[in-house]
């Protein structure tokens, strides 16, 4: 992931053009490393575990079915993911 390189080296990844490195220079604002473990900082401020795309699907299927599921909507399913403190980028 080019932001834990950029975070772990302060440099950016050799392979992207100037202006993504600019791009994920600005990005880099809301995001830390706390023992290899990736953060975004969110919009209410607070701090939330980036969860990597290999870990999405099985987040999602606890939270729709799991122990503390219930096979609620989307939103309700996404409000329960944010307030675990997980996130995910959706772009």
């Amino acid at each position: 992931m080019e932001m834990m390189y950029f975070l772990t080296t302060v440099l950016p990844p050799p392979q992207l053009c100037t202006d993504e490195k600019k791009r994920l220079a600005v990005r880099s604002r809301n995001f830390c490393l706390v023992e290899g473990i990736l953060y975004h900082k969110g919009s209410d401020g607070i701090w939330r575990r980036a969860i990597r795309q290999d870990e999405k699907e099985a987040v999602l299927r606890e939270a729709h079915c799991g122990t503390a599921g219930g096979h609620y909507a989307g939103d309700v399913t996404a409000r329960k993911i944010w307030q675990a403190g997980l996130w995910w980028r959706t772009t």
